[in-house]
């Protein structure tokens, strides 16, 4: 439902004079102030409306981004982090790559890798 309350929580996530429309799409989207404080931890801070609904559609949690940051990519964007979860790019992936002996791969070179299925 939205009543009162809920403008006010929107309000205390930073989201101030929203349309209708925008709260209806947080409200379906389940983006509460704990999804975007997980996501300020990944290191996403001031994340408009539309990203945060981006990340939550495609199940990015901050663990996947951390992860991608512990591996040397501290640099992930909402489109970035997107592109790589659909293509099935994680931590572990990249800890594959590197046992593999490619080191220093850019991250098109990694998307590269698991569309060719040269690593799986």
């Amino acid at each position: 439902e939205i009543d009162t309350q809920y403008v006010k929580e929107v309000q205390a996530m930073g989201f101030d004079k929203q349309p209708l429309e925008s709260l209806i799409r947080l409200r379906n989207h389940e983006i509460t102030q704990g999804f975007i404080n997980q996501m300020r931890s990944a290191g996403f801070d001031n994340l408009s409306i539309e990203e945060l609904i981006r990340l939550k559609n495609h199940s990015i949690t901050p663990e996947f981004v951390k992860g991608l940051k512990a591996e040397g990519y501290p640099e992930i964007s909402v489109a970035v982090a997107v592109r790589l979860k659909n293509h099935e790019i994680d931590q572990d992936f990249i800890r594959r790559v590197k046992a593999k002996g490619f080191t220093n791969l850019t991250l098109d070179q990694l998307v590269k890798l698991r569309s060719h299925d040269i690593i799986k």
